[in-house]
């Protein structure tokens, strides 16, 4: 009897052939589903926790070759890799956006915010060796936005949104990504420092003037040096709030008479007990923030954001703003914007549709609700469910905020402080030498 054995010896072929098929497609390195997240590991910034690295999605087919594919460079936090329901919420977003969009694949790469191998250091480091492999959009720190602009690695923004869309965040926001008059990105979160109290021990709201805080009985649990040789954020509010200039690019003189007067109200509030001995140690918001939640103290000073997700759930916590010199709230805000990196038309057009949904109020409003973030967006803010006295404090912070400097140029200002705050608080020597010292330590202009 003849042996019938030729479809097997073809079972065997085909499955060569489909193996080959196989080890070429994972040799190119093409994204084969809808929705690819590669995330790298990433230092944590803080206050959050390190990420755990999501499962890899199921592979699905290729895009057509008539499809676009569009990448965007991302934190984890603000990426649909992100296992929380913010995350999913993203996911959900973008799965919208491609049924409305079709012919437009977006590819998310997840890159740790800061450090080496960085989205800045990848921005940086793509544009010298490989500008090709520069995203279309990118989400990024504000602060570092002066270090991109002259490199032209972002596309103007005020030629391709339409006014509605960029007006409809505060101005601080469009401030912040603001050089040489292009919107070079629009920042859509935000955090800030403000004062939490305890309404159980300190019974009407704080002072909103140095005068009135030095004449009360009130302890003020505040940040005044992050290091040893480094002022904190909430000094330099002040200095800005007493009308000092702070550096965007360049390093403007000091004020001496600002730093007079900024310094004679530490001097006075540390002597009459006003600000305790504490202060005067390196503390962080975290260290604050415990002191009022066990009741050790009645007030401190406290980030948003870390506000946003223990304080508003305590009943016998309430915010206000930051004592100043004239009682105006004021504040300096930082956080992460986006932008356009792609000059290539047809590749931009597409990446103006995906900015726009991504800033648009039915992406901002549910994410930065369930990721605990502040929005900058006003009427996604307004519409936040949260205390309407917190609502009101942020927007009025928000509106009368400025952007937070550049990391390096504002290092050299918050060292020179901290020297005459150290002169003042821990030698006890005169404001006027304070002064004398901050300047001698900050240098020529």
């Amino acid at each position: 009897m003849r042996r019938y054995t030729y479809p097997f010896r073809w079972v065997g072929f085909w499955g060569i052939v489909l193996a080959l098929i196989f080890l070429t497609a994972c040799q190119s390195g093409r994204p084969l589903p809808f929705l690819s997240a590669t995330e790298t590991p990433r230092p944590s910034p803080t206050p959050t926790a390190t990420a755990t690295p999501p499962p890899s999605p199921e592979p699905v087919a290729s895009p057509t070759p008539s499809r676009l594919e569009l990448i965007w460079w991302t934190p984890i936090w603000f990426s649909p890799a992100s296992q929380t329901p913010a995350g999913e919420f993203l996911a959900h977003r973008l799965a919208q956006f491609s049924e409305q969009h079709p012919d437009i694949q977006v590819t998310v790469r997840v890159k740790p915010p800061y450090g080496r191998g960085g989205i800045k250091d990848y921005l940086l480091g793509a544009y010298k060796v490989a500008p090709s492999i520069l995203p279309d959009v990118a989400t990024v720190d504000m602060g570092d936005i002066r270090t991109f602009a002259p490199l032209g690695i972002f596309q103007p923004l005020e030629e391709l949104l339409p006014p509605e869309s960029v007006e409809a965040f505060y101005p601080v926001a469009r401030q912040g990504g603001m050089v040489d008059e292009h919107l070079l990105a629009i920042q859509f979160e935000a955090d800030l420092f403000h004062l939490a109290y305890r309404q159980d021990l300190l019974k009407t709201p704080p002072p909103s003037t140095w005068e009135a805080l030095l004449n009360s009985a009130i302890t003020y649990e505040t940040l005044i040096f992050s290091a040893e040789d480094e002022a904190s954020d909430v000094v330099l509010l002040q200095y800005m709030a007493s009308g000092g200039p702070l550096p965007y690019g360049e390093a403007p003189p000091l004020d001496e008479q600002v730093l007079l007067n900024m310094y004679n109200f530490y001097d006075q509030a540390y002597r009459r007990g006003v600000i305790p001995e504490e202060s005067v140690l390196p503390l962080s918001e975290d260290n604050i923030w415990e002191a009022l939640s066990e009741g050790k103290i009645s007030l401190g000073d406290t980030r948003a954001q870390l506000y946003a997700r223990k304080g508003i759930q305590q009943p016998h916590m309430a915010p206000a703003p930051i004592p100043t010199w004239d009682g105006k709230p004021k504040t300096l805000v930082q956080g992460w914007g986006m932008g356009i990196t792609t000059g290539v038309p047809e590749r931009r057009q597409a990446a103006v549709l995906f900015l726009q949904w991504l800033l648009d109020a039915e992406t901002l409003g549910p994410w930065s609700e369930k990721a605990g973030y502040i929005s900058t967006r006003r009427d996604v803010l307004k519409a936040w469910n949260a205390p309407p006295q917190y609502v009101d404090l942020l927007d009025r912070l928000l509106l009368g905020g400025q952007p937070y400097p550049a990391p390096a140029d504002v290092s050299r200002l918050r060292h020179a402080l901290a020297v005459g705050l150290h002169t003042l608080l821990v030698e006890g020597q005169a404001p006027e030498e304070a002064v004398r010292r901050t300047v001698e330590s900050y240098g020529g202009p």
